[in-house]
């Protein structure tokens, strides 16, 4: 191997309190050849020692530590302040980073995961510094207590910026809690970045005031945009949008297949009720200008606007997914939604459809009023054929339905499950230990598996 080659270093810290493995010491004299870093669980002595190195052909760096592991001390990433080729870096839970004295120009991805005290200004002068930056996300972030000040300067340019992605950011505040949504704000305000990026936020509001709330959902990026771009994609089809509806939270993402991530993603919570509904239905409504298979889920849906909001999508033949998690609505409703289903309505020339008539998939979740019994006379309801040749002529039938039942408590026997399965209409039938995790639910953190772990990305 030549003396000249370039050194790719990937190292497993064993020694959180002690010294390190020999491997870093022989590497360590071919700082000058590093070209990329990545050491998990990087120890006291390494950082010390290890990352004071100067390594000027350095491109990327990713340190990284498991949540419960050893915070780490400052000045992880000098490298003996010689960066300037530096093109990605990613710190996950290793606190302590020297943020303000990072020195580079030539950024293209900054993924930060886990820091519980970065400052502000010092991570805005980061991204003012590297104006090629592409890839910007911030996960678990806490800022340190900083004054929400505008900028004499004007906003930062970042053109290039194809992604960003700002989840659960806090920061401290004067009494010493954290708040939620000022430092997404913030930076929302303080960046200058092109129409139809992927994006992906998570935040709560913590606010009572109306022109408080306008201004944070009015941060939120053009969907319009977003979909433009995609629908523009060569090869796209169409694309998969999941909208939670009902509550005070706005959860809507936007999917496409060939992307593992989502091309659009909001959750926000703290919401009045009619402003969360009145952002998700618009988003609904730019969303069908392009081929999309809606995924509707309604939750907490209050007693007085249930049926109108669940009615209000009965003439969407593109629904093909529909979620009822109902654990705080009235019985009566419950029992009228199933009602609705089954209730077929007529349109303009007169021909006669069921309610939602592509639904291929209805998840029944905690609902007051749902039992066997009503969701018996639900389907049969539904698929029940034409009372005569008339109807027929003047009836559309429903596409096949598979159920995905989390009812809990609710009477279900195996006689019950025999008789569903034997309705006609009636594709599928699969109880709650059969039906993927909730991927919305990202609060509850699976138990972290290290081979799996490593690298993390």
């Amino acid at each position: 191997m030549s003396d000249n080659a370039p050194l790719h270093i990937k190292h497993i810290g064993e020694y959180p309190d002690g010294p390190e493995s020999p491997f870093l010491d022989k590497v360590l004299p071919h700082s000058h050849r590093w070209e990329s870093v990545t050491i998990h669980q990087p120890s006291t002595d390494a950082a010390a020692r290890y990352f004071t190195a100067s390594a000027p052909m350095i491109r990327a760096i990713l340190l990284s530590r498991l949540p419960e592991g050893v915070p780490q001390p400052g000045g992880l990433v000098r490298f003996g302040g010689g960066l300037e080729y530096l093109e990605e870096l990613r710190i996950d839970y290793c606190e302590g980073v020297d943020w303000g004295g990072l020195e580079c120009t030539q950024l293209r991805v900054l993924d930060i995961i886990g820091d519980d005290f970065l400052d502000m200004d010092a991570f805005l002068n980061i991204l003012a510094a590297n104006p090629s930056l592409e890839f910007l996300r911030l996960d678990r972030v806490e800022f340190a207590h900083y004054v929400q000040r505008e900028s004499a300067s004007g906003p930062i340019p970042l053109h290039n910026l194809k992604e960003m992605s700002l989840v659960d950011i806090k920061h401290l505040q004067e009494e010493g809690h954290l708040g939620g949504d000022g430092a997404t704000a913030h930076i929302l305000r303080r960046i200058q970045y092109p129409p139809g990026i992927a994006f992906t936020m998570k935040t709560g509001l913590h606010t009572d005031y109306q022109s408080s709330l306008e201004r944070h959902i009015s941060l939120i990026p053009s969907l319009m945009a977003t979909l433009t771009r995609l629908s523009q994609i060569e090869g796209f089809q169409r694309a998969d949008v999941n909208a939670d509806l009902g509550g005070k939270n706005i959860r809507f993402k936007i999917e496409e297949g060939s992307r593992s991530r989502p091309v659009f993603s909001i959750e926000v919570s703290g919401l009045p009720e009619q402003v969360a509904w009145d952002w998700t239905m618009g988003a609904l409504g730019e969303a069908t200008k392009i081929p999309i298979n809606p995924q509707l889920r309604f939750s907490n849906l209050g007693s007085n606007s249930a049926l109108d909001q669940v009615f209000h999508f009965q003439l969407w033949e593109s629904v093909d997914d529909l979620t009822l998690d109902l654990d705080r609505t009235p019985p009566e409703i419950g029992e009228r939604i199933l009602r609705l289903l089954s209730t077929p309505y007529m349109l303009e020339d007169g021909t006669m459809v069921m309610p939602v008539p592509k639904l291929q998939n209805l998840h029944l979740g905690t609902i007051y009023g749902f039992n066997a019994e009503g969701v018996l006379a639900m389907v049969r309801a539904r698929f029940a054929p034409p009372g005569s040749t008339e109807d027929a002529i003047h009836s559309h039938l429903p596409v096949p339905l598979t159920i995905h039942c989390e009812l809990t408590g609710a009477g279900w026997t195996p006689k019950d499950t025999e008789e569903l399965l034997a309705t006609p209409g009636v594709e599928g039938f699969k109880y709650a230990e059969e039906i993927a995790d909730d991927d919305w639910d990202s609060s509850l953190e699976p138990e972290i598996d290290f081979e799996d772990y490593w690298p993390p990305m």
